[in-house]
Formats: C-alpha cells, sequence, structure tokens
C-alpha cells in the first residue's frame, strides 16, 4: 500500500509543478484569459511566446521522466510503480491543487511518461501520433491519438494488466480534458497546424 501512496504522491507533486503560471506571471499576460485557457505549454507557445512554450514542454516532459525514475529507484522491484508515478503526474499537471484544480491537458506530460516507461518505442510512438496530426491538420489530434492508445502499446510492451488500467484513467482525463478541442475540430474553428507558426 506505501508502494502505491508514495509513488502516486511523487508523480503528483512533479506534476503540479506549473511553469507555464510562472511565465504567464513574469510576462504579465493572464494565461487563463488566453486560447484554451490552460495553463500549459501550447497556450504559451500561441500566445506568449514560442521560445517560452518549448521551454515549457521540456519542462513538463522531464518532470514526468524525474518522477518515474524517483520511483523506480524507490521501488525497483515493482511492475506498476513507475506507470503510477507517470500517470499522477499527468493528474497532477492538469488538476493541481495550488491552482484551484486547473492546470493544463498533459500532453507533454504524457510524453513525458512515454520516454519514462518505454523509452524504445518513444520515437516510433511519438512520431506516428505527430504525423498523423500534422496529416489531419489539427495537433490536437496527436495527444487524443496518443492518450487513446498509448495504455494499451504499454500494457502489451510490459505485459502488465496494471499499467493498462493505471495509464487508461490518466487517458480517459485527457481526452476529457480535450473535450473543448474536439468541438472545436467539428466546427472548424480549431487552430490549425500552421497557426502555431504564425506567432513570432
Amino acid at each position: 500500500m506505501s508502494t502505491v501512496l508514495i509513488s502516486c504522491a511523487i508523480g503528483y507533486f512533479f506534476g503540479c509543478l506549473s511553469p507555464s503560471w510562472a511565465v504567464g506571471k513574469l510576462k504579465q499576460v493572464n494565461i487563463r484569459n488566453a486560447g484554451s485557457g490552460n495553463l500549459g505549454a501550447t497556450n504559451v507557445f500561441l500566445h506568449v511566446s514560442k521560445a517560452f512554450g518549448l521551454l515549457i514542454m521540456v519542462f513538463d516532459i522531464f518532470k514526468s521522466v524525474l518522477a518515474i525514475q524517483i520511483v523506480r529507484f524507490l521501488f525497483a522491484g515493482s511492475a506498476y510503480a513507475p506507470a503510477l508515478a507517470g500517470a499522477f503526474a499527468i493528474i497532477g499537471h492538469i488538476y493541481p491543487f495550488y491552482l484551484k484544480f486547473q492546470g493544463g491537458k498533459g500532453s507533454a506530460c504524457l510524453v513525458g511518461t512515454i520516454l519514462g516507461l518505454t523509452p524504445r518505442l518513444f520515437v516510433p510512438f511519438v512520431v506516428g501520433c505527430i504525423l498523423i496530426g500534422v496529416i489531419a491538420n489539427y495537433l490536437c489530434v496527436a495527444p487524443l491519438l496518443a492518450s487513446s492508445t498509448y495504455p494499451i502499446v504499454c500494457g502489451l510492451a510490459t505485459q502488465s494488466l496494471y499499467n493498462f488500467f493505471i495509464l487508461a484513467i490518466a487517458g480517459v482525463i485527457m481526452v476529457l480534458k480535450h473535450r473543448d478541442n474536439i468541438i472545436r475540430m467539428r466546427n472548424h474553428t480549431e487552430p490549425k497546424v500552421r497557426n502555431y507558426f504564425d506567432k513570432d
């Protein structure tokens, strides 16, 4: 039981770290009133600057990786503890307690979770999802596809039903968090791929 609680707590703690909120304060931009209103790298990229957006993306990726590696070190014999850390890093990013549980959408954290849990699959899986998003002309397709399919991929790769269910919970939360993107795609008002490169 302690393995579960500690793994969840470590993942959630790292997930709650929000550089998007700090950058908004620094640049005097209320990220919540811009674009999607989410505290994530994509919103900063589109409405503050590309440089800050990329830096935040890297930070959000590696906070998941760090949480997973710490838990893997602490519980070397556990097959599911790292997945708990990764899933709760995503949940912490989406629902940070000190920001009224209103954070980002978890996309970069999912990327970090994929890197931390299945590094050999990282490049083909992530690049494949991004390419499909580019072909669809909506980048939000990439995290939707990844969050929907990665629990299955990880479950098969690690031969762990526990890992599948753990990551499926985070995946469902991510899909629900992207429901506005899904509505905008249906209405053809979701930003197209080229919109991500229009802003200096």
